[in-house]
């Protein structure tokens, strides 16, 4: 009785000038990247984990990145978009590599194969983009922390390699903390974090002291922590106040408590709640005394009672399926014996008629078979329907094996069924091209007629298609994803569609313009050998764009070679082959990478975009 009356008291003194607010929405973003190939870091991650959970301990709706690859960019900034909401507080937290070019700062995935200054911006993470989703979201408060500033491995390669990342432009109400100033370099440290996010986290311990005094204090202890080497920087300005805990208690009278002092106040909390069974009761301890004395303990037995707590529900959700389940087998079974003893008296008779009537059907079937087959282009026949037109090669019907477990993206491996299809001998020229829509939007224009049309988006191949289409009475437009890997497959089962000694890649230069040989842009078409279907380019050259929208697997795909559009968002498109810059990973036969079907912005179409026409016979 006489502890219940103590935490009743003092919880009652803790808690006397707080009313009850409705605290606006808070999301952050948390990225660390550290598995890089070439220059692994040793704490991004560590960073990123420990500030996700100090933000969900303050309120946060956190999307946590661990490694950050360039399939990830894209699916990242549209969760991260999709949960701000006007008025709220958004907040980014980055640590690993950063670099810039030409003032403008990138955070390159962990997987970017970075051979120069043009690879960049493909295959990193740029802070214009998270200051355009921020902007467009109109949040009220958005507070970015990069600890990013790192040498940059990629230096040797640059022509201009500057250190360190360069001043942002902050957009009204962003405060951008760097950790260290611009153009200078910090270090990654030697325990478990960082020393800039170590100072961060520290500080953040004491939730209820203003932003301003926050960041303040963490300059101060990372210029006492290397001895003056390193001093972070702030850019931008934000009006009113923002606490990361409740700015009101910053300026609230200190509580006297029996004993006079912290150590008390401490002791006696802790005392009326050590052996409680309610976790809520832990957490206020913790808020209150974030560093109190028995501050580990109690987190000890918080995080106890909690998984004791997800045990019980895990075990009673076990159990309810398990009946489920039970109830489900024995009704399947029932109905499965009333059925049999239904269709005893009957089989014979049906089985007779079943079978005069399959032989009759497969008669009729053979018959129409055979003559549709007698009118249709034969498999490996070519035709060309307008001197314009590309030439199309028939490819036979087949099944094989789509996707691979190299990546995520490429599995689960399936069963596709492919109806016979005609597709383009080689990809869409620049000839070609004007010749249809009137104008040429290659930039490498100077490769001539022959060079594969590149700089088209997703909606100006439809365009083309139709066009086309119209032109010559036929059924033009982009292959399926299944039509296209199994054309470029051939009947192959390996990495590319030669073969060779197993999944080598030691022919690709003989059937593909990649980064090794293309000297860095496209070239004519049919130059290299072609795959068994007399297909050309199929890897490399330009990457080729494809009906479906993008899925992140193969989980639910169709397996009867049609293009899949549904359950997807119309604007993410997908496009296969590879191209002329990238290295022999991204040309295998099942690669697919993601890309945006809209022409609402020129950084959506690269040089690296085009097309291979498929029709219906």
């Amino acid at each position: 009785m006489i502890r219940a009356l103590f935490r009743v008291a003092l919880l009652l003194c803790l808690a006397w000038s707080s009313h009850a607010q409705q605290r606006e929405q808070r999301v952050a973003l948390v990225i660390g990247n550290a598995a890089y190939p070439a220059a692994p870091l040793r704490n991004p991650v560590n960073d990123a984990k420990d500030m996700a959970d100090k933000l969900r301990g303050l309120g946060f709706v956190v999307i946590e990145r661990s490694n950050l690859g360039i399939k990830q960019i894209g699916s990242t900034l549209r969760e991260f978009r999709a949960k701000l909401v006007p008025g709220g507080v958004a907040l980014v937290y980055y640590a690993g590599h950063g670099l810039q070019i030409k003032g403008e700062n990138y955070l390159p995935a962990v997987d970017a194969e970075i051979a120069g200054e043009e690879d960049v911006s493909n295959q990193s993470l740029a802070i214009r983009q998270i200051m355009d989703v921020l902007t467009d979201a109109k949040t009220r408060l958005n507070l970015v922390f990069l600890d990013a500033c790192r040498n940059n491995p990629y230096a040797r390669t640059f022509r201009n390699a500057n250190e360190g990342l360069s001043k942002v432009a902050a957009p009204s109400g962003t405060l951008i903390s760097f950790a260290t100033r611009p153009g200078s370099v910090a270090a990654d440290g030697v325990g478990r974090n960082g020393l800039y996010t170590g100072a961060l986290l520290q500080q953040m311990g004491n939730p209820n002291q203003s932003i301003e005094q926050v960041l303040k204090r963490v300059v101060t202890a990372v210029k006492a922590g290397s001895r003056n080497q390193q001093e972070p920087w702030m850019e931008g300005s934000i009006e009113g106040e923002f606490c990361f805990g409740d700015c009101a208690r910053a300026n609230q009278p200190l509580v006297v408590v029996a004993q006079g002092n912290a150590g008390g106040a401490d002791q006696l909390f802790w005392e009326s709640v050590k052996d409680t069974k309610d976790s809520n009761e832990l957490k206020a301890y913790l808020n209150k005394f974030p560093g109190g004395l028995f501050a580990e303990l109690a987190g000890i037995r918080l995080r106890s009672l909690e998984q004791a707590a997800a045990d019980r529900i895990a075990a009673e959700a076990a159990q309810r399926a398990a009946l489920e389940r039970a109830a489900a087998e024995a009704a399947v079974k029932e109905q499965q014996r009333l059925a049999m003893e239904a269709q005893a008296k009957e089989q014979a008779r049906l089985a007779l008629l079943a079978q005069e009537q399959l032989r009759v059907a497969a008669e009729a079937a053979q018959k129409l078979a055979a003559d549709r087959l007698a009118e249709l282009p034969q498999p490996g026949q070519t035709i060309k329907d307008c001197a314009d037109c590309p030439e199309m090669v028939v490819i036979p019907a087949g099944s094989f094996e789509m996707g691979s477990n190299e990546d995520a993206d490429e599995r689960p491996v399936h069963r596709v069924n492919v109806p016979s299809f005609l597709i383009g001998k080689t990809e869409v020229t620049q000839g070609q091209w004007r010749a249809v829509m009137g104008s040429n939007p290659s930039y490498f224009s100077s490769c001539g007629d022959d060079c594969p049309a590149e700089r088209v988006n997703w909606k100006e191949a439809q365009v083309f298609a139709q066009r086309l289409s119209q032109k010559t009475g036929k059924s033009y437009r982009l292959p399926s994803e299944a039509e296209w890997e199994y054309a470029a497959r051939a009947g192959s089962t390996t990495r590319w569609s030669f073969g060779g000694f197993g999944d080598s890649e030691y022919q690709l230069g003989d059937y593909a313009w990649f980064s090794a040989n293309s000297q860095n842009k496209t070239q004519r078409v049919a130059q290299k050998r072609p795959n068994a279907f007399g297909l050309y380019d199929m890897h490399g050259n330009v990457w080729e764009w494809v009906q479906d929208c993008w899925h992140d697997n193969y989980t639910g795909a169709p397996t009867d070679g049609s293009a899949w559009t549904t359950g997807c968002s119309s604007i993410s498109r997908v496009f296969r082959g590879g191209s002329w810059g990238l290295s022999p990973a991204y040309l295998r036969s099942a690669n697919r990478l993601e890309g945006t079907a809209g022409v609402d912005s020129p950084n959506y179409v690269s040089f690296m975009y085009g097309l291979r026409l498929a029709r219906t016979p």
